[in-house]
């Protein structure tokens, strides 16, 4: 492994550790923001019954394309909850290590900013065959709406905060 692989590697390992531990500061958006938490609950039968779809043949990209699978669930989310806004297509930011990935956005106005969180359940692996072939389920969305009186853009939180 060259140098500056590893170091990117510890990097990454460094940020999951404060991206998953419990002490992590809770809001370190600017003063003025609200975040908005939607916590996706664990239906297992719903997931086991989507790998298993995916198994068949039908949206490969579940397994191998975490930042699709965040924007599909940003596009569902936009379509159920008022107020939600549009994100723009492609992520500000992408952390995937292993079995976790974090991904950010920002808002086309600029005023809000989106952050989803998915795994990959090793308890799919006896119905997937392999990790790899283990579909993304979204665990978290995570949005960081600033009022235009807040003084212009947000940028997309920090992928080490909570």
């Amino acid at each position: 492994m060259r140098g500056l692989d590893a170091r990117r590697a510890s990097v990454g390992v460094a940020w999951l550790i404060v991206l998953t531990h419990p002490g992590a500061p809770v809001s370190p958006f600017r003063e003025g923001c609200a975040p908005k938490v939607f916590e996706e609950t664990t239906d297992r039968k719903e997931i086991v019954r989507l790998q298993r779809w995916v198994d068949d043949g039908h949206e490969p990209w579940r397994m191998d394309n975490p930042e699709l699978v965040a924007h599909q669930k940003l596009m569902d989310l936009a379509s159920s909850v008022k107020g939600f806004g549009a994100h723009r297509g492609s992520p500000d930011r992408v952390v995937v290590r292993g079995s976790y990935a974090v991904i950010a956005y920002r808002s086309e106005l600029g005023d809000k900013a989106y952050r989803v969180t998915l795994r990959k359940f090793t308890w799919l692996v006896p119905i997937a065959g392999k990790l790899k072939w283990v579909i993304w389920s979204p665990t978290k969305v995570e949005i960081l709406n600033c009022p235009a009186h807040g003084g212009g853009a947000v940028e997309a939180p920090p992928l080490g905060s909570r």
